[in-house]
């Protein structure tokens, strides 16, 4: 791949517009746009700030391989594309599981707040009542509360299923299965 392909890749990775990426660099997005076609190459001092701004060596910003030993292990651009991905899906789902307690949670206090009006309401109207029969006929809260044991415990499987991937080091291996060593979570 050549060095226009390796910024464009990358910048796309990094989800930065060319023009992003041009104010972050001093520079015109047409001049990002002329790189990226292989119209013309950055010049040293703007290929050392691509450098910093994407945290990769000049070597692999130019598409140079080395062919020394340990070279394989290096973290290729797909590999950041790949977790990147992945880092997104276990975002979504720490998300999920935070936003499934959070419902629980307001279902819970909602139940529990209804149930002592209700009991109060009841006393008064016992205590107070002078004529006729009262009957009580107290609410089922059993739906509503096992509605949210439901939610909670699909919000915590949630955060547990992402804790444990994270602890297994799923989330670091790349596709061709090597570890990358990345951490995602905590």
């Amino acid at each position: 791949m050549n060095i226009g392909g390796n910024i464009q890749e990358l910048r796309k990775i990094s989800g930065m517009t060319q023009e992003q990426l041009a104010g972050k660099l001093n520079v015109s997005r047409q001049t990002v746009s002329k790189w990226e076609l292989g119209g013309t190459l950055p010049d040293l001092e703007s290929a050392l700030k691509l450098c910093g701004i994407f945290h990769i060596p000049l070597d692999d910003l130019l598409g140079e391989e080395k062919k020394a030993r340990g070279a394989e292990d290096r973290i290729t651009i797909e590999d950041l594309a790949y977790l990147n991905r992945r880092s997104r899906n276990m975002n979504l789902l720490v998300i999920s599981g935070l936003l499934f307690l959070m419902i629980a949670l307001a279902v819970v206090s909602v139940v529990t707040a209804v149930r002592s009006a209700a009991l109060s309401t009841q006393y008064m109207l016992y205590r107070y009542m002078t004529v006729g029969e009262y009957v009580a006929s107290p609410a089922n809260y059993a739906v509503p509360l096992a509605l949210a044991a439901v939610t909670a415990a699909i919000g915590a499987g949630l955060i547990v299923f992402c804790i444990v991937e994270n602890k297994r080091g799923t989330c670091g291996r790349r596709p061709n299965g090597k570890e990358s060593g990345c951490h995602l979570i905590g």
